[in-house]
């Protein structure tokens, strides 16, 4: 994965979306509004869910759990969990004042090919939020192209962690290309912006690399900075950590060998900055 913070690359023109999948609902196809009661525990106030999306109740881990007491864990579960060539899927989640939520899937979703699909996260934290979003890697099929949006803005005193990775179905998969853009304001404009760009050709090149790996991550936790920067020591990955611009915040590159890999030092490393607060029930 390339960032075009580093060395000033033009973006190819984005590729072209050729639809075939069904008709969707208009609008998004998650939307939540998460409101922090007088009793202090984080419920649902507002719910849109389509197709391809079912959301079950949810529930409390018990407290502390890394972030303000009451937090919600969400687990939004996709029909077939797959996306297809065509596809849109557009995702938003707002949080008021104090409120706290964490939001995992209940497994990897699907990229297949042959030709591209795309996913939006709208996320907006208010005052003293807090947001885990921490979905599985995709697993792209070949052919498969993924776009992926993800738009935050983030009150005073709000606090987000956030994981995005992806992973190849099988170890010489070819996908058409993953491209990816995460862009982060606060109350005095912009905090942080990433955009990532792979191709077939740069998988090909990466599985070249010691340890030949197949699936990559990024972990940022913006609004608070734990833990250690530089590599860290995990096993069976490579992963280094870096303060964000302005101490901000704190990002963590990840590259394992497989998707099931890369999860678990996700999970090693979400449990580390945020202690009691787990990747998984």
């Amino acid at each position: 994965m390339r960032d075009a913070q580093d060395g000033g690359l033009a973006d190819p023109p984005a590729p072209r979306v050729r639809s075939r999948a069904l008709p969707r609902a208009a609008g998004p196809v998650l939307d939540l509004q998460l409101q922090r009661g007088a009793d202090g525990l984080t419920r649902i106030a507002r719910r849109r869910v389509a197709w391809p999306w079912s959301l079950p109740r949810g529930f409390r881990l018990g407290d502390p759990v890394g972030g303000p007491n009451g937090c919600l864990t969400l687990i939004p579960q996709a029909a077939g969990a797959a996306l297809m060539p065509g596809d849109t899927w557009e995702q938003r989640l707002a949080l008021g004042p104090g409120a706290c939520a964490r939001l995992i899937t209940a497994g990897a979703t699907a990229v297949h090919g042959s030709g591209w699909a795309e996913t939006r996260w709208h996320l907006a934290l208010g005052p003293g939020a807090w947001l885990a979003l921490l979905p599985d890697p995709a697993v792209l099929f070949a052919g498969a192209g993924l776009i992926q949006t993800i738009e935050v803005e983030m009150a005073e005193a709000a606090v987000l962690v956030l994981a995005d990775g992806i992973c190849l179905r099988e170890t010489h998969t070819a996908p058409a290309g993953v491209r990816t853009q995460l862009t982060v304001n606060g109350p005095d404009g912009l905090v942080f912006q990433d955009r990532q760009r792979a191709g077939a050709e740069s998988f090909a090149r990466l599985a070249r690399l010691p340890g030949k790996p197949t699936a990559f991550a990024s972990l940022t936790m913006i609004g608070a900075r734990p833990g250690r920067t530089g590599p860290l020591d995990l096993p069976d990955v490579y992963v280094s950590a870096g303060v964000l611009r302005g101490g901000q915040g704190i990002a963590a590159r990840i590259a394992a060998r497989d998707g099931g890999t890369l999860t678990r030092a996700l999970h090693a490393l979400v449990a580390a900055w945020v202690p009691g607060f787990a990747a998984r029930p």
